[in-house]
């Protein structure tokens, strides 16, 4: 074969594809180890039930639920559905009334006289 014909012309492309596909997938091995690692060290002991102040868990749990309302607020806009629109902000001025009794005014940065 000479080096014109298209089964040569095809092949440093096909070895260029294949380095690229090899070194992704040694790149998602690394990630994968690193992962494995992670799992493998020992935690740390986790706090007695009497230990865990139930106000800071629900504080934590209505973090994260104000983070998630957010995010569904932005899709809901995003998708111009009033109907969710409206319950979405419904349930972040629930959740936020919560989260101020939770916290106080106090903690939440709020002068009080």
């Amino acid at each position: 074969m000479s080096i014109d014909h298209p089964k040569v012309a095809v092949q440093p492309s096909l070895v260029a594809e294949m380095r690229e596909i090899i070194e992704e997938t040694r790149k998602t091995v690394e990630a994968s180890q690193a992962v494995l690692d992670r799992c493998a060290t020992p935690v740390a002991e986790a706090p007695a039930p009497e230990a865990i102040d139930p106000a800071a868990e629900r504080v934590g749990l209505l973090e994260g639920i104000a983070d998630g309302l957010i995010v569904a607020h932005e899709y809901a806009k995003l998708d111009d559905d009033a109907a969710t629109l409206a319950l979405v902000e419904k349930a972040m001025l629930h959740v936020g009334r919560r989260l101020a009794q939770a916290i106080g005014p106090k903690k939440a940065g709020i002068a009080c006289h």
